[in-house]
């Protein structure tokens, strides 16, 4: 579990500096006070969902699909809110949460199948 814990941290740590540099070199001024939370939020995600992982001996795909669907409706959720309170103001928060959104599910789709091939 460490080393999936780690390299998630490294993942959405490197996308940080990658989106902040975009920002600074490419779209100077559109940077936005809540870039930080983005990959923490999705560091505690992923966290949890490698520890659920990791307890179950038997996790059924269908609990798995549950749980990417919720986080698939948070995210939704979340984004919805954003636009609402910022308007026009939201595309760089959109662009850079649907890009760690992305990256996060595919990450976790991989890693959740390397830990079920190997267990028994």
């Amino acid at each position: 579990m460490k080393r999936f814990s780690t390299s998630l941290i490294v993942l959405m740590f490197s996308l940080y500096l990658i989106i902040k540099l975009f920002f600074v070199l490419v779209m100077p001024g559109k940077d936005f006070l809540l870039l930080p939370a983005i990959p923490i939020f999705f560091i505690t995600f992923g966290l949890l969902a490698l520890k659920f992982a990791y307890a179950k001996k038997d996790i059924s795909p269908m609990i798995l699909l549950s749980a990417k669907m919720i986080k698939t409706l948070l995210s939704i959720f979340i984004m919805m809110i954003y636009i609402v309170v910022k308007g026009e103001e939201s595309i760089p928060f959109l662009i850079s949460y649907s890009l760690f959104f992305v990256t996060y599910l595919v990450y976790e789709t991989i890693v959740l199948t390397i830990i079920n091939k190997k267990k028994p």
